[in-house]
């Protein structure tokens, strides 16, 4: 029988499972750190609070979301990576250089976001910036 903890871990590692999915079926690939960074906003559900009319800075923007959740955001790295590892041994996506590709999808289960939105147009405005500024960004942030 499982434990209240391991329920919720398997819940947790569930979502960002979907989460990871998503991102890449609107995305085809992403940077592990850019994924890792992404699917916490998403589910933490926080990027509502700009809208996507304004297009100056939105990678900016959307890491200063992080803001002050250093402590939160250090705990979910670790069901994100158990996460990816489940979806990269199922073959669903595929990891190669730091690169997170999706190689096979089923369906996308909850649209989490639109391609109109903020968060879609802060991961596409997020690739023209390298991993080593984008990670210097985030631990100034958190």
């Amino acid at each position: 029988m499982l434990t209240i903890e391991q329920e919720s871990e398997i819940l947790q590692i569930s979502h960002y499972s979907e989460i990871i999915i998503q991102i890449l079926y609107m995305h085809k690939a992403l940077s592990l750190i850019k994924l890792i960074t992404f699917a916490y906003i998403i589910k933490n559900g926080k990027y509502d609070l700009y809208n996507s009319k304004n297009t100056k800075e939105l990678t900016y923007r959307s890491i200063s979301l992080l803001s002050g959740n250093y402590s939160d955001f250090i705990n979910n790295i670790k069901p994100i990576l158990k996460s990816i590892n489940i979806l990269v041994s199922n073959q669903r996506i595929e990891l190669e250089n730091s690169i997170v590709k999706l190689i096979h999808y089923k369906s996308v289960l909850n649209q989490m976001y639109e391609k109109e939105s903020f968060i879609y147009k802060a991961i596409n405005d997020s690739k023209r910036m390298s991993d080593r500024q984008f990670l210097k960004e985030v631990i100034t942030n958190v």
